[in-house]
């Protein structure tokens, strides 16, 4: 009996041994995917120098939203008080908790009804990953949980320090992006260099934004709401090349090989999208944004745009 009761474990034991050896397959990604082509090696010699780190601000906004004219109004003055070091995201979620703010605008004795619905699912899909603010305008800053608060989503009276804070570090990665018009379609090319060895999960978001949209919005005049016809909407997400969680990077298989974010390691990723026939394809921006897989920090952004 004993010598029955010591051959179980041992094949207990035996089995447990190769599940813990079991290798762990390559990361696949089972969505529908985007992607025309895409490559990968190791660049030897000499490497970019650090870039100056690109500071993402993905602003959380609505057409009913009273300030969000004056969140608008802070983006701009921070980027013209810093030339190519801020970029950013205007997004209309769907998310049910702010149609107050989102939902369009149907006035008419006003002169205040939307042409446009800015509402997206992948909008909505970010500001459910990243937390959803309790109100209107708010913004998360290089998607970052910073010491000192409880939500990732700040308020715009906050923005500038929090830039501040951001601008200066230096990236592991620099990116190139490069886009062009084919017939109906944007075909947006990205570029990634990484410069320092990194573990752990990182993605690349890449963003279809529209730009200088022109229609309805509410604003404050002192104790007023009005409505402002002929107002202009700036860098509308109006969809994504990727899902909203991003293409995992590491730990992909391209060509054949598993990626691993060494020194020296180049990603190239050309990607498709078709474009509805109302945005104006001269207005259309791509925003590529490469961001830790463990809590969605944004390491670095840049933007390609058809002006």
């Amino acid at each position: 009996m004993k010598m029955k009761n010591l051959s179980y474990v041992l094949v207990l034991l035996i089995g447990f041994i190769l599940i813990s050896c079991k290798e762990e397959p390559p990361y696949i990604n089972f969505e529908v995917s985007n992607i025309a082509s895409e490559t990968t090696y190791v660049q030897t010699g000499t490497l970019p120098l650090a870039p100056l780190r690109v500071v993402l601000l993905e602003d959380v906004s609505g057409v009913r939203c009273v300030n969000c004219p004056d969140a608008a109004n802070i983006i701009e003055n921070i980027k013209n008080a810093n030339p190519g070091r801020m970029n950013s995201i205007t997004i209309h979620p769907n998310t049910p908790s702010l149609q107050v703010f989102t939902r369009p605008l149907n006035n008419p004795d006003k002169n205040a009804v939307s042409k446009f619905d800015f509402r997206t699912t992948m909008g909505g899909d970010i500001v459910s990953n990243l937390g959803i603010p309790g109100s209107l305008p708010s913004g998360y800053i290089n998607r970052k949980l910073f010491i000192g608060k409880n939500a990732r989503f700040i308020d715009r009276t906050e923005w500038a320090n929090f830039f501040a804070a951001e601008k200066d570090s230096v990236p592991p990665v620099e990116i190139t992006v490069e886009g062009k018009i084919v017939d109906t379609s944007v075909v947006a090319i990205v570029k990634m260099t990484f410069l320092n060895d990194l573990v752990g999960d990182y993605n690349l978001s890449l963003f279809l934004l529209e730009d200088s949209i022109v229609d309805v919005q509410e604003y404050q005049d002192g104790a007023q709401v009005k409505y402002d016809p002929v107002y202009v909407h700036k860098h509308v997400l109006r969809d994504m090349f990727t899902s909203s969680n991003g293409e995992k990077l590491n730990g992909s298989v391209i060509g054949g090989q598993t990626v691993t974010l060494v020194r020296g390691r180049v990603i190239e990723k050309t990607f498709i999208k078709g474009v509805k026939a109302d945005w104006r394809k001269n207005k259309i921006e791509i925003l590529a944004a490469v961001h830790r897989g463990s809590d969605n920090v944004v390491v670095h952004c840049k933007k390609f745009d058809f002006k």
